[in-house]
């Protein structure tokens, strides 16, 4: 939604508020992870509601991506500059469960994609006609695996 509405005094009349959205495509790259030879590409996306309603303003609790089974998931890292509401700048953390021969493994990483265009991993966020919002786009964003656990 963002926090201001676009009309005058920035308040969100009664009745106005919407759902949060983000979509995005994870180009999977796990070398050697469920015998795939080529990159992946899993949708990923979460709705949410508003910050100050009551409710957390942001999944911050995994949120799986594509079809069951993909064991790909991502999350919110709940960073400060995000409690502030600033839409252009948080924290993106990815999980994806895949096999290496006969175990099984969790790879991570995370993405941290901020408005300064000068780290490569940033969006530009416009606010939209009033009552619409802010709209961000930006990418694509690279995550390197940071971690390779063996589950089982």
């Amino acid at each position: 939604m963002g926090d201001n509405s676009g009309i005058a005094n920035g308040a969100w009349p009664p009745g106005s508020g919407f759902n949060s959205t983000i979509s995005f495509t994870l180009l999977q790259d796990f070398a050697n992870t469920t015998d795939e030879v080529a990159p992946t590409a899993v949708a990923c996306s979460a709705q949410w509601v508003p910050a100050g309603t009551g409710a957390q303003g942001y999944p911050t609790t995994w949120v799986p991506c594509g079809d069951a089974g993909s064991g790909t998931s991502w999350k919110f890292e709940n960073t400060t500059d995000m409690n502030k509401g600033y839409a252009g700048d948080f924290i993106i953390d990815v999980k994806l469960d895949g096999s290496i021969g006969d175990e099984t493994h969790e790879f991570t990483g995370a993405v941290n994609v901020t408005s300064d265009s000068s780290t490569g991993n940033s969006v530009t966020c416009l606010g939209g006609a009033p009552l619409t919002g802010i709209h961000c786009t930006g990418g694509p964003f690279t995550i390197p695996v940071q971690s390779n656990k063996v589950v089982s």
